[in-house]
């Protein structure tokens, strides 16, 4: 007999929702929304996430109302907690429920430019290539 291939490797992109196990606190697997970059999702260990809950709370400018719908895989009316976003190890993803539509993920990446402090800072329009630190050098 063969060995197993192991666990199958999620293929994710932004604006999917996983259903994964966010923290030690809560051992229950929820959903979250993948917000990590696609340019670094197909080999990157880990993903960054904002968790979802079904628990509303009035705070329009960091926990963003999501109904339910075949597309995004949610049961209830929910909301993404942009104040909770966090990075977790990919083996805490089981698999992906569906994906939010590209007008709802332009709201998402207004409230976290808002939540980083990044609102009204980007550049459009322009690649960045080469390594981080060279990137990020100051032009004379």
């Amino acid at each position: 007999m063969g060995k197993s291939a192991g666990p199958q490797r999620l293929t994710l992109k932004r604006g999917d929702v996983v259903i994964g196990v966010w923290s030690r606190d809560y051992s229950k697997a929820r959903p979250g929304l993948v917000v990590q970059s696609d340019l670094f999702n197909e080999h990157h260990p880990s993903v960054t996430v904002c968790p979802v809950t079904s628990e509303l709370i009035d705070a329009t400018l960091f926990r963003l109302v999501v109904d339910p719908a075949e597309t995004n895989g949610l049961k209830k009316r929910s909301q993404i907690m942009i104040d909770k976003i966090q990075t977790v190890p990919r083996e805490k993803l089981s698999k992906k429920a569906g994906r939010l539509s590209a007008s709802e993920m332009e709201t998402i990446n207004q409230a976290l430019a808002r939540w980083i402090g990044l609102e009204g800072a980007f550049v459009t329009g322009r690649e960045i290539s080469g390594s981080p630190s060279r990137s990020l050098r100051r032009r004379r």
